[in-house]
């Protein structure tokens, strides 16, 4: 499974604590499946704390999303669908 957070959030979304009862996304996941939660470029939370992916060019299409996690995929070693 793979977690992408929305816009302008980084990957460490998904392991905070949430608002009321539950837990985390990623540890209660992590529990039944390989998961992988990754920082696209771009992302920040605040003006001196940005992505830690590898700079690029702005802004983004959908398609060099798609790219970005084709790539991810294949150097995690997950197969296709």
């Amino acid at each position: 499974m793979v977690l992408e957070a929305g816009t302008g959030d980084r990957a460490d979304v998904w392991s905070a604590a949430p608002i009321g009862p539950g837990r985390a996304v990623l540890p209660a996941v992590a529990r039944f499946t390989r998961v992988c939660a990754y920082d696209r470029p771009g992302t920040y939370r605040g003006p001196d704390d940005v992505s830690r992916s590898d700079p690029v060019a702005m802004p983004r299409s959908a398609g060099d999303i798609v790219l970005d996690l084709r790539r991810l995929l294949r150097a995690a070693r997950v197969p296709g669908p």
